[in-house]
């Protein structure tokens, strides 16, 4: 009876456990189906809720932990997928789903070629699997084995499954846009039996062979910088189309050659050829820089390997024979155009610190000399030793691989030139001079952290070649007139004159060349900028920046025909077009983060503003040059009634404020002022004698700023503070303020000295918002004060931002100008860049916020610009740094104004973040000076 009840039991709860699996245990598997008929329809999101809920009732079910894996990829969760691919292959070592699942992604993670063995293996078991045929060819191409991935990649083109991605990767491996040009296998190398030389230096110039004879070949160029608004140098064009169009005007500008510094993708190779091979095209040159990796150790020679491999990959390239790897920031493909016959030369290096030259002399004192194959330094040091086994390394491998030879060059500049100048005292020399006058405290730097400019030099006369290379070797020199200072300082070079006028850049490229004598010398880097921005002065006002358009042009025409004139194998502008990456030693630590910097136009920032070419800010022909946008945009604020403060002095109309505007694009803010009347004056521009307005802006609301505004009693509030202040006053000026709080660079005497004082960051910088903080104007230093070595004191380059510049309506356009009149409409207009309001990257709304861990500068998220305007009857001159308790009565507000003084009803204007950047190119107004000039002084490529 005993077992009977037993087997009862038993019975019972088998029968229960059976009952629970089959009706009441929650099951997997509807979910797992409806999860992968969701990932069927790339409904990835909804895909991985219902995967992970049958993964909570059946943690160990591969199915389940491979689809939510997949789902995870898709996703762009790579690092989930990992945990999710590696679980499964725990529970099941053998499952080929989950290594393959891992091995996309390692490619997804850029480490493709770590799992590169595992895919090929699968490959071997299953050759006509698709998944991994398209995993292996992804895997080799991160291997760098383009070579082997481009048959997979074309046997996966025509498969509907999979054509977009293969297509994809063999255009940009190729630089091919038709896949009916794209090559079945890699084409083998033309090398001829006699050794080629088509181009050489001689005399000083380069010439090209033209038959059984040499023609001279000046140099008339364009530096090409690739990148585009919204991309860093490292994600340049990937189409041939792009490059055809950039040679085709660069061609109708009358140059004969253009420059790239690095190697860059197929494409821009694939678009030379055709340009120069396309009827009615001029056709151009090429000197192909290869770009050294930067470091920051002591010792150049240990980037020798690395730096032979990059000349060889830039080599093999020219010949139709590049087969590049992906790296991190390079150019990676397949070459197979040879343009070898257009090549004019190649450029070795970049523009090296003084400081690294320093370290590198020190650390190898003992090597001093090179015996090469080609080209050899009897005596020099270990910098021109190391440069000059490059430049042999270089003529070896084309000689040798290619049976061809063309000119070598390094590239130099003045801070490293074998010249002597007497105005360039080094820190050291500094620090004795002002230690003399009585200066204590001073103790030099790090060495690292210093570069003089007149200590160490580079000296390419020192180098030999023998007869067996008959290219010849050149120097390629970035000479720009206002740095370094020595330039237009030394007296010798002040004296010189050209046919108009004083040009003390004309007396520094007489001197260099007469140094180099018969060296053929090119100056490879010469430009001016058109920014807002200002990072150096120079006497005659060809500064670094500061520039408007048709400036920029006929001092760069001056230059060209300087450059010739001073006897130059030639001369390469920069750049193609204005480059918005580009860092700024002046505006770097106020662009945060530093890699959305290429996202939004820094007018601030002078290295932005060399291009021949621009873009064009998206609402600057509808709200500044042209306004006919303003009639669509909703103003902020907006009233019909009086002044609510009549003077009764027949100017009421004009401090009748009747609506505030804002708009904005990746590179202005615009604001819009409408008022009663707007009188004009005989110069064109507004009378404010009677007059008088502010324009407050809160770029963070209740975060930064004063709460008081200045010179007006009874007192005016902005309760979320102003950290900026438009004041229009009675001189015709409009002038930005910034609060005291909020500046973020301040004066700073010297203890010994308190007549010498230095402009700098103000650290630690801690802004808040008070009741009262006073305004202050906008001022940025240069350059600090220098010395001569004689004694001499250069003081410090200073320049105010705060006196906004006025355009004229109707004028030309004036690219520098920040505001303007529409006397038509009664309105106040500006633009103002982004960066003089302390937006450290506007895509993302941020503002500068302060510093942390010294001279780091923090951003915080804004909601918003917060604006608002006053208009009063101007008094006495006002004080912005003292609190107000004199002056005039406000007249009008917008918003209005409480009872209390307060500002009711402030809004908030915000834009959408964006992540990508739409921007229409064109001329600068000035290149037709250029075109001229490069006319006198050049000529067509044969």
């Amino acid at each position: 009876m005993r077992l009977n009840r037993v087997w009862i039991v038993t019975v019972i709860l088998l029968g229960g456990s059976v009952f629970y699996e089959l009706y009441l245990k929650p099951q997997s598997r509807p979910l797992y189906e409806q999860a992968r008929v969701l990932y069927e329809d790339a409904n990835y999101f909804a895909s991985l809720e219902r995967a992970a809920q049958a993964f909570q009732i059946e943690p160990n079910n591969t199915d389940i932990i491979v689809l939510m894996a997949w789902n995870q990829l898709k996703l762009g969760r790579s690092s989930e997928a990992k945990d999710s691919f590696s679980r499964a292959l725990r529970l099941d070592p053998e499952l080929v789903e989950a290594k393959l699942g891992m091995a996309y992604v390692a490619i997804d993670e850029g480490t493709g070629d770590s799992q590169l063995r595992n895919i090929l293996t699968l490959l071997t078991e299953q050759p006509n699997n698709r998944d991994f045929q398209l995993a292996a060819a992804s895997a080799l191409r991160q291997a760098g084995k383009n070579k082997d991935a481009s048959p997979l990649f074309l046997n996966l083109a025509d498969d509907r499954r999979y054509q977009d991605t293969a297509i994809r990767n063999l255009q940009e491996m190729y630089g091919i846009a038709d896949m009916a040009q794209i090559p079945e296998s890699f084409p083998s190398a033309e090398i001829s039996r006699e050794r080629s030389v088509l181009f050489r230096t001689n005399g000083g110039y380069f010439e090209r062979r033209n038959g059984n004879s040499w023609a001279k070949t000046y140099v008339a160029g364009v530096n090409i910088n690739p990148a585009l608004p919204g991309h860093l140098l490292s994600d340049p064009p990937m189409q041939s189309e792009e490059y055809m169009q950039w040679l085709r005007e660069i061609a109708s500008l009358g140059t004969n050659t253009v420059r790239v510094y690095t190697i860059l993708p197929p494409a821009f190779y694939q678009a030379f050829k055709r340009h120069n091979e396309t009827a009615g095209q001029p056709k151009l040159y090429l000197i192909q820089e290869i770009w050294l990796d930067e470091t920051e150790g002591q010792d150049l020679f240990a980037l020798n390997k690395q730096s032979q491999q990059e000349i060889a990959y830039a080599i093999d390239l020219i010949h139709g024979q590049g087969d590049i790897p992906m790296r991190l920031g390079h150019a990676n493909g397949l070459y197979i155009v040879d343009i070898s016959e257009y090549v004019l030369g190649l450029l070795i290096g970049r523009e090296l610190e003084p400081h690294l030259v320093v370290a590198n002399n020190q650390f190898n004192e003992n090597r001093t000399s090179y015996a090469g194959k080609y080209i050899s330094l009897e005596q020099g040091n270990a910098t021109e030793v190391w440069l000059t086994g490059l430049m042999d390394y270089a003529a070896q491998y084309e000689s040798d691989r290619y049976n061809q030879q063309r000119p070598v060059g390094v590239v130099n500049w003045p801070g490293l030139d074998p010249l002597t100048h007497p105005t360039e005292a080094t820190l050291e020399e500094e620090f004795a001079i002002r230690r003399s006058r009585g200066e204590r405290g001073l103790e030099l730097p790090d060495p690292s952290l210093i570069d003089d400019l007149d200590a160490v030099s580079i000296d390419e006369t020192r180098m030999q070649v023998n007869e067996q290379f008959a290219a010849g070797i050149f120097t390629s020199y970035s000479v720009f007139p206002y740095y370094p200072d020595f330039i237009y300082r030394e007296a010798s070079y002040q004296s010189a004159r050209d046919s108009e006028g004083p040009n003390p850049y004309f007396g520094y490229l007489r001197a260099i060349k007469n140094h180099y004598k018969n060296m053929t010398i090119l100056v490879g880097d010469y430009g001016m900028s058109t920014s807002m921005g200002v990072a150096r002065f120079h006497p005659l006002g060809w500064n670094h920046g500061g520039l408007t358009e048709q400036e920029q042009g006929t001092l760069l025409a001056r230059m060209t025909e300087n450059i010739a004139e001073a006897g130059f194998a030639g001369g390469v502008i920069k750049e193609w077009h204005n480059q918005w990456y580009k860092p700024n030693w002046l505006t770097k630590p106020l662009e945060i983060p530093e890699e959305r910097s290429a996202l939004w136009n820094n007018k601030l920032n002078a290295d932005e503003g060399f291009g021949l070419q621009t873009f064009n800010a998206q609402q600057d022909s509808s709200h500044f040059t042209g306004v006919r946008g303003w009639s669509t945009t909703t103003p902020i604020y907006e009233k019909t009634t009086p002044a609510a403060l009549a003077m009764n002095d027949e100017w009421d109309a004009e401090r009748t404020l009747r609506s505030l505007s804002v708009a904005s694009d990746t590179t202005y803010l615009y604001l819009r002022l409408e008022v009663g009347n707007l009188r004009r004056r005989p110069n064109n521009a507004p009378d404010l004698e009677k007059a008088n307005y502010f324009i407050g802006i809160s770029t963070s609301a209740g975060q930064f700023g004063s709460r008081t505004l200045p010179g007006l009693v009874p007192q005016v509030r902005a309760p979320g503070g102003a950290s900026f202040l438009i004041h229009l006053e009675s001189g015709g000026n409009a002038r930005l303020l910034v609060a005291a709080n909020y500046n973020h660079r301040e004066v700073r005497a010297s203890v010994d000295l308190p007549v010498e004082s230095q402009l700098g960051y103000r650290i630690p910088f801690r802004p808040s918002i008070e009741e009262w903080s006073g305004f202050e104007e906008i001022v940025m230093e240069m350059s600090r004060r220098r010395y001569a070595r004689n004694g001499t004191m250069f003081a410090p380059q200073r320049y105010s931002y705060s006196l906004l510049r006025y355009r004229e309506p109707g004028e030309v356009e004036d690219t520098l100008a920040t505001w303007t009149a529409d006397f038509e409409n009664k309105a106040l207009i500006f633009r103002l860049p982004w960066a003089l309001l302390s937006f450290t990257d506007p895509s993302t709304k941020r503002v500068l916020a302060g510093t942390e861990g010294g001279p780091t500068f923090t951003a915080s998220p804004s909601q918003g610009i917060q604006p608002f305007a006053i208009s009063f009857q101007p008094g006495d001159t006002i004080d912005y740094s003292v609190f107000p308790v004199g002056g005039v009565p406000a007249t009008d507000s917008l918003p209005a104004l409480a009872t209390n003084g307060s500002l009711e009803g402030l809004q908030t204007y915000t834009w959408a973040s964006w992540n990508s950047v739409v921007a229409a190119k064109r001329w600068k107004t000035g290149y037709t000076a250029i075109q001229e000039a490069f006319k006198k002084v050049g000529g067509p490529a044969q």
